[in-house]
């Protein structure tokens, strides 16, 4: 039977593929938490913002958190961005349309499927 959330597990039941990838805002802020600014350093790395992203995976923690495998750009002054692939915390990342809703929901989100 298909997942209609189109999250599939791929290793055991902590790790779910998300297919196809679902666009995601990432919060940089909750990403890279760097507390009270000390300096402006206006040619530094932008940690504070919303940045585009594609989630590939969702997998829990042993912490009982879900994480998703995401991937996205960063600003980096005078490259135009690095490519970034890494796990965050769902807290952390945000559905970029209601479209993507389903395919969002980790599967440890009450009423998932």
């Amino acid at each position: 039977m298909s997942d209609p959330t189109g999250a599939r597990s791929t290793s055991g039941p902590y790790l779910h593929e998300v297919e196809p990838a679902c666009p995601v805002w990432v919060d940089l802020r909750h990403v890279f938490p760097v507390g009270t600014p000390i300096a402006s350093m206006p040619d530094g790395l932008d940690l504070t913002g919303m940045v585009p992203g594609l989630l590939s995976v969702w997998s829990a923690t042993t912490t009982g958190h879900w994480a998703g495998l995401v991937s996205f750009m960063l600003d980096t002054p005078g490259s135009g961005g690095t490519p970034q692939r890494q796990w965050i915390l769902s807290d952390a990342l945000h559905p970029r349309s209601e479209v993507g809703r389903d395919h969002f929901r980790h599967p440890g989100t009450p009423g998932h499927a």
